[in-house]
């Protein structure tokens, strides 16, 4: 009995240390990496992938996005969204020059979760931001996709890093559809 008792304790330290450890890790690869962007298309740039049809654009313009999430998105990610989409376009060297044939980027907050409970400090914060974005060309929609800025580390915690999310989400979906660089 006495030896099931000390199994089970050096069981428990050892699961709670390799717990300490993953979490350390990943808070550690959050730090290098940053927020997480995702976007599911919804209505395709074209139904050709490989003719990638964005590369006549070279000017992109972020419209302010409406909000429809009931609970209001904090005013810091609708005054930087813009600068972190051009922020991501010149990491992936995609032109945003002041003339050119223009892209304007506009959608709609549509969900926003922040992490401010206890359960969500102890396992790792789990936040994120939603929006359905428009690529349009003057007022022709030309691509739709649900697009998602989210954090699950607390090094990214805050809205500001979701922001940061969602700009690479959207950057990531335009570069997808835009011609190689060299």
């Amino acid at each position: 009995m006495k030896r099931l008792a000390v199994c089970l304790a050096i069981l428990a330290c050892v699961s709670m240390t390799t717990g300490c450890v993953s979490r350390a890790i990943k808070e550690g690869i959050g730090v290098a990496r940053g927020a997480k962007g995702i976007s599911v298309m919804v209505k395709p740039v074209s139904a050709d992938a490989s003719a990638r049809p964005l590369g006549g654009y070279t000017r992109f313009v972020v419209e302010p996005f409406k909000d429809a999430t009931g609970s209001g998105v904090p005013q810091v990610i609708k005054s930087t969204l813009s600068t972190y989409v051009a922020q991501m376009l010149a990491e992936h060297k995609i032109p945003n020059e002041p003339r050119g044939k223009t892209l304007t980027i506009r959608g709609t907050y549509v969900y926003y979760e922040d992490a401010n409970n206890t359960t969500d400090q102890v396992f790792g914060p789990f936040e994120e931001l939603l929006a359905r974005v428009q690529l349009c060309d003057g007022g022709r929609v030309i691509g739709e996709a649900d697009c998602v800025g989210r954090t699950t580390e607390s090094v990214n915690k805050g809205a500001e890093k979701k922001a940061q999310g969602l700009a690479k989400a959207i950057v990531d979906w335009i570069d997808k559809s835009y011609p190689e660089r060299p």
